[in-house]
């Protein structure tokens, strides 16, 4: 998340995703929100619906409030 919103390290969009794309994978359940947000509503990168779908309903399964 701070590469994607450049909180104390310079933005760059391509390096956060990794990182959170990365967390996701590993069941961070906070990260599979923000990617399937992300996905969303295409903010710092490509909208992709089926994409955000399956994230969301990942976080939802580790119990994510907002994802729910």
């Amino acid at each position: 998340m701070l590469q994607l919103e450049g909180r104390g390290v310079t933005k760059d969009a391509r390096q956060g995703y990794e990182w959170l794309y990365k967390a996701a994978h590993q069941g961070e359940a906070q990260a599979q929100y923000e990617l399937a947000r992300q996905h969303v509503t295409g903010e710092t990168f490509l909208a992709v619906p089926g994409l955000a779908a399956a994230w969301l309903e990942q976080a939802a399964k580790a119990g994510v409030a907002e994802a729910q």
